[in-house]
């Protein structure tokens, strides 16, 4: 029969001591077990306990939780529960998509070795064939500039033995003239080692094994072609490739002419004719005069490029090598697509807020102020309010004020309108909400419609799935929250998968009123990450089933001289656990 010490020898093997941290000696109505607490993304820290029959068992569960704490941090681990209403549910163990068994754990090197994902090995194969069109691209930009290169050089070598010729013939025309020294215009050069670093790229590319390591490098290829399509080296040397023949033809045109004059000094009867003024006639007729200067040349096919990269859209690194041949209209074959329905991969929270991030910063003030306003809690209420009353198509503002008023909202407003006027808040709102108007209540009205049409203009997307909470999907502007904040303060929260290419908006802060002030009128900044919806702008699938996750806690804890046992556990709290997945609408 099980006895207490058979446990805490197992524990105390892994190092747990059942002393003043999880996991405890558990005991309850004559059954033996461990109390465990396993930290879950989506439902937050769960406090469970695991019943045992014999010490094999025991060996077992505390061999897996061991290892489990052990290796989470490392690699994409989870733990599911088969039922997450019971206090003592089976424990299933997953990397990625594959339950892992005891003998997978123990040789989990090995286990890694023979592993393949599906999921993953779509999305390797896709960002595998994402670097093979950049460097393809990265090829064809260098053979495009070297073969220029090379044109150029050619066209150089040879106006520059015509100019010596024509400098020999006018001195030998104009005899005691000084010969002219002919300085050709400056070619900027480099040291060609295209070659060496596509090679050095692609023996590169063996070596990354992490997906993010992959995508750092389809980055860098990518930012390397942007330095190729903004080299003012190769400006230079197609406008030269353009001018170079002119100029050879011109020059061209020059010798003949005085090789013409210097046959008929030869001659008893002599022309009249005036070579000088001929070659005048040459330089005044180019066609080289009708070419801007090459510094000019230079700006506008920056500006050019620069126009074609700030359409650039953020796109996935999965996509990118496809958008960049489409948008740089290169001719290079793009290889067979792969099939990646169904295979969406969830972005990592730290690499989503960065990616918005950058999006964030190309807002407009007025744009970013917009956002601001959509972060405060009071604010956003009276947006939902003018939405939902559809006053955005109102000429009339005392209309839209009318509509309100009949609506019992008109309060929320005054509110917000004297909580946004209070003189502590005069920083926040010049330095946030400088799109507000606030002359008087008829322009903070008017301002705040503006706030609303500027939004439906804005949005950030990405190419990736993400997860998050939120309690209520019939509000015009919908709040995400990327932790759970819900589960203490609501029975129901919604977990929202919202897929890619979904339109969603984004603030680096959330104003929020100071709850130590009475009257409400003190705002606060606060450093969050707030991202939204706008209902109009998506679709929500709800699933009709629901997942109850209860929380429980230990309730009587008692101490003995060697260890501490859980005698008894309680309920905390359950909530209802909701999935929608959230789409872009159709027809947006």
């Amino acid at each position: 029969m099980l006895k207490k010490e058979d446990i805490l020898k197992v524990l105390k093997k892994y190092g747990f001591y059942s002393l003043n941290r999880a996991p405890y000696l558990y005991q309850n109505e004559g059954q033996l077990g461990v109390y465990f607490v396993w930290p879950n993304k989506q439902y937050g820290h769960l406090e469970r306990v695991s019943y045992f029959e014999d010490e094999a068992s025991v060996e077992e569960a505390i061999f897996k939780y061991w290892w489990f704490i052990n290796h989470k941090d490392q690699y994409p681990i989870t733990v599911e529960f088969d039922d997450y209403e019971i206090v003592h549910p089976h424990i299933i163990y997953k990397y990625k998509n594959c339950v892992l068994t005891v003998e997978e754990m123990k040789t989990f090197s090995e286990f890694l070795e023979t592993y393949v994902d599906p999921k993953e090995e779509l999305i390797r194969k896709q960002l595998s064939r994402t670097v093979t069109i950049l460097l393809s691209l990265l090829k064809e930009k260098y053979k495009e500039q070297n073969e220029t290169f090379s044109k150029v050089t050619e066209y150089s070598e040879n106006l520059r033995m015509l100019t010596n010729t024509f400098y020999q013939k006018l001195k030998e025309y104009q005899k005691d003239k000084v010969e002219e020294n002919f300085e050709s215009e400056v070619l900027i050069d480099t040291l060609d080692d295209s070659e060496e670093v596509v090679k050095r790229l692609e023996e590169e590319f063996k070596t990354l094994s992490s997906f993010d390591e992959i995508r750092d490098f389809i980055n860098t290829l990518a930012h390397c072609i942007k330095e190729l399509d903004f080299s003012e080296a190769h400006f230079q040397n197609v406008y030269l490739l353009n001018r170079y023949p002119y100029e050879i033809q011109d020059m061209s045109k020059k010798i003949e002419i005085l090789n013409q004059q210097l046959k008929v000094r030869k001659k008893l009867f002599k022309g009249k004719k005036n070579a000088l003024e001929e070659l005048d006639l040459i330089d005044d007729t180019s066609e080289c005069k009708k070419m801007i200067p090459v510094e000019l040349f230079i700006e506008d096919e920056k500006k050019k490029v620069q126009k074609k990269y700030e359409t650039k859209k953020e796109v996935s690194e999965e996509f990118l090598g496809d958008y960049l041949v489409s948008f740089l209209e290169s001719s290079i074959s793009l290889p067979p697509a792969i099939h990646l329905e169904g295979t969406v991969e969830e972005i990592d929270k730290k690499r989503l807020i960065a990616t918005v991030k950058k999006s964030y910063e190309k807002l407009s003030d007025t744009e970013k102020s917009a956002c601001f306003v959509a972060s405060c809690a009071i604010l956003r209420e009276c947006l939902h309010v003018l939405m939902s009353l559809g006053a955005l198509n109102e000429i009339n503002i005392n209309e839209t004020i009318s509509k309100i008023i009949i609506n019992q909202k008109i309060e929320l407003f005054n509110t917000a309108y004297q909580t946004l006027d209070y003189y502590t808040n005069a920083k926040l709102r010049v330095k946030y909400f400088s799109i507000l108007k606030m002359n008087s209540f008829e322009t903070f009205m008017l301002s705040l419609v503006d706030v609303a049409r500027v939004l439906k203009k804005i949005e950030f997307k990405i190419d990736k799935s993400f997860f998050a909470y939120f309690t209520n999907i019939d509000k015009e502007v919908i709040p995400l929250y990327l932790k759970n904040v819900f589960y203490s303060s609501h029975k129901t929260s919604y977990i929202g998968i919202v897929h890619p290419e979904t339109p969603f908006y984004y603030s680096p802060v959330e104003i929020v009123s100071k709850i130590d002030i009475l009257d409400n009128t003190e705002l606060l900044e606060r450093e969050s990450d707030t991202i939204f919806l706008l209902k109009d702008k998506i679709e929500v699938q709800r699933k009709p089933d629901k997942l109850v996750v209860v929380k429980y806690e230990k309730e009587k804890l008692e101490h003995n001289k060697d260890y501490a046992i859980v005698l008894q556990m309680k309920e905390k709290s359950r909530c209802n656990y909701i999935e929608n997945r959230i789409y872009k609408k159709q027809g947006e």
